[in-house]
């Protein structure tokens, strides 16, 4: 049941801007354009002490539509047979910038607060609520030029840990994603 709830109701990943020079930092004045970043990897889910697995590993492509003008970050994460439209809107903060995050069925709403330079984030943590009131969704992203890792848990509403999620993410182009897209949506 938790490997359902999780793996359908929330992806977030929530890694911003890498540029393909990392040395080149990201601003927010209002001429940055929108940058679509793109990703693809596994999502394992587990029991909170990693020792049964709850099904295989699941793969998972995501174009990030990065808009510092808009103060925004549109996800459109694919697994298998779907697509979760997803939508970061940057609430406060300088140093610690706080983003209110949801998915366009409204199966989730929470923040997730990003560390480090405006647009050049390179370390998240979140917290998610299930619109269901089935639990939430805390834990930790670090980002890397050539990717991302997440270790998340699942609470039930006790706060009773009920299952971990760890997404491991390679940064690929356009091409690769839409391989990977056009595969997961082909699924049986």
């Amino acid at each position: 049941m938790y490997r359902a709830l999780v793996s359908s109701s929330i992806f977030v990943l929530a890694a911003c801007h890498a540029s393909s020079d990392a040395a080149t930092p990201q601003t927010t004045s209002p001429a940055s354009a929108p940058e679509a970043v793109f990703y693809v990897g596994t999502s394992v889910t587990t029991s909170p002490d990693e020792s049964n697995t709850f099904g295989p590993p699941k793969t998972v492509a995501v174009r990030r539509t990065i808009d510092p003008q808009r103060r925004r970050i549109d996800e459109l994460v694919v697994q298998s047979k779907r697509t979760i439209p997803t939508t970061l809107t940057w609430e406060s903060g300088t140093e610690h910038a706080i983003f209110r995050a949801t998915d366009d069925s409204a199966s989730f709403t929470g923040t997730l607060t990003f560390d480090g330079k405006a647009w050049a984030w390179d370390a998240w943590t979140y917290d998610i609520t299930m619109a269901d009131g089935s639990g939430r969704i805390r834990g930790t992203g670090t980002r890397s030029p050539n990717g991302m890792e997440t270790d998340k848990t699942f609470a039930d509403p006790s706060g009773a840990p009920r299952a971990r999620i760890k997404d491991h993410l390679r940064r690929v182009d356009a091409a690769a994603f839409e391989e990977a897209r056009a595969k997961l949506l082909a699924l049986p």
